[in-house]
């Protein structure tokens, strides 16, 4: 679908790229990919304990700079989801994502490392 310009995308409306890392991938008429994989770790002995891990990486972000700049994110996390007892479902997460931008992108975004902790408890108000 083109965007303002004849571009893909506006820079901020649409995320193409499926995931939920630090960067969103969306700069103007950046193209991204990426690779994951994910391990269930419960065979280790701790049911519900699972590893993710992915690499992104976008290009052609155009900016007043450059219509060539790139970015990628290196991404980690290890979840905990309680399999049963009064706490079920709730999940414990912990992230760490290191992002890199060119440079030439820095108005459109800018790289760091950083580490999250989530905590997650569904609950049915129906």
């Amino acid at each position: 679908m083109p965007g303002k310009n004849g571009g893909i995308g506006d820079g901020g409306n649409t995320i193409w790229l499926a995931n939920s890392y630090w960067s969103d991938f969306n700069g103007e008429d950046e193209r991204s990919w990426q690779v994951a994989y994910s391990v269930d770790l419960g065979g280790l002995g701790v049911p519900g304990l699972s590893y993710d891990v992915a690499y992104v990486r976008g290009d052609n972000i155009k900016t007043s700079a450059s219509s060539n700049g790139h970015e990628h994110e290196f991404f980690n996390q290890l979840q905990y989801k309680v399999p049963n007892g009064i706490a079920k479902d709730l999940k414990l997460k912990l992230r760490y994502s290191v992002l890199r931008v060119s440079s030439d992108a820095a108005d459109y975004n800018i790289g760091g490392n950083e580490i999250r902790v989530f905590v997650e408890y569904p609950f049915s108000i129906m």
